[in-house]
Formats: C-alpha cells, structure tokens, sequence
C-alpha cells in the first residue's frame, strides 16, 4: 500500500528543503543575481573614472562582497545537496539507523524524521520523493564547524504559496549533520 500523495508532501515538508537545494543546483534553479561579469570599457582617451560602472541592462556588476557571499550560499547549498542524497538514500532504503546519523543527537528534526519514516516503514509504504523547488537561497551564518542556511521553497502540487526554512547544518567528526530546521 502506498501513501496519498497528501501524506508523501507531509513527510517531505519536515525538511523538504534538502531535496530542492539537490535540484536546484543541478537545474540552476537558484538564480544568483549580477552572474554576467561583463565589465564596462572606458571610451578611447577618456580616464578610468570616466567608466560608468552600471552594464547596458542597467545593472551594475557585483562587488567583491556580493560575489564572497553568493559563493558561500553556492558552496553552502552544495553542503546540503551531499546531505541529501543521503538523506534521499535512506528513506529510499527504509533505513531509519542510517537517517538518524545525519542529525545531530539533539536534532528534534532528526527524531521527528526518523519516526516518520519508521512509521512509514511499519505500514509497508515507500516514499519516492517529492521536490521542493529552491526560489531563494541566503548564508545567515557561516564558520568553520556551522553553516546556517535560509531558504524559500516552492513545494510542488502544494499550492503557489512558498514555504521559508531555516536549516543549520553542523560540522562533526563523521561530516556534516543537520543540527536544526526550523519555519524561517
């Protein structure tokens, strides 16, 4: 027997974000504004001051702290997109041993996930996946044992409304864990 497609979303919804950072940087879904990195010439003879610093679009290219932090959300959202393909690889296998190692020991998420899939498992049901689609992507924090990530998310066939969560993966002797999801 296999679960409503209802009840597939609600066990994808309690950290639905992984999946869709998987997609999104494999589709490019995640857009990061100002990645054109044409630069403005200056007209022949005219001083370097004289180069309006905005492109024919009318933007203007990013500065050096914008580029830092987008390179940090891409490399934060590539941290997320390894933990869940093996978030994805156990709930594929049933295998809620496997699913609690990659929360921290006081992660409620992790508990909440891993009794949803053991639920999931008592029942004989399998879970295929759903994708929540990444529309929006920011670094909150950042160092070396602990990235915090928030994300907007559009699930699919759960309406036009976008869902915000805050994930905070935390560095550990076996690799990154999910320490924290909460609403954002």
């Amino acid at each position: 027997m296999r679960p409503s497609s209802h009840a597939v979303a609600a066990a994808s919804s309690l950290a639905g974000a992984f999946v869709g950072a998987a997609v999104a940087l494999q589709l490019g879904v995640v857009e990061l504004p100002g990645a054109d990195r044409s630069t403005a010439q200056a007209p022949a003879g005219a001083p370097a001051a004289a180069v309006d610093a905005s492109r024919a679009d009318g933007t203007r290219p990013p500065r050096s702290s914008e580029l830092r932090e987008r390179r940090a959300t891409v490399e934060a959202l590539r941290l997320l997109h390894r933990w869940d393909a093996r978030r994805e690889r156990a709930w594929a296998r049933g295998d809620a041993a496997s699913l609690a190692r990659l929360y921290t020991g006081r992660s409620v998420a992790g508990r909440r996930d891993v009794a949803l899939l053991e639920r999931y498992v008592a029942r004989g049901w399998t879970v295929d996946g759903t994708t929540p689609r990444i529309v929006d992507a920011a670094v909150e924090e950042r160092a070396a044992d602990r990235v915090r990530l928030r994300l907007s998310e559009a699930d699919p066939g759960a309406g036009p409304d976008l869902h915000a969560r805050v994930v905070t993966l935390v560095r550990s002797t076996t690799g990154w864990r999910v320490g924290r999801v909460t609403a954002g």
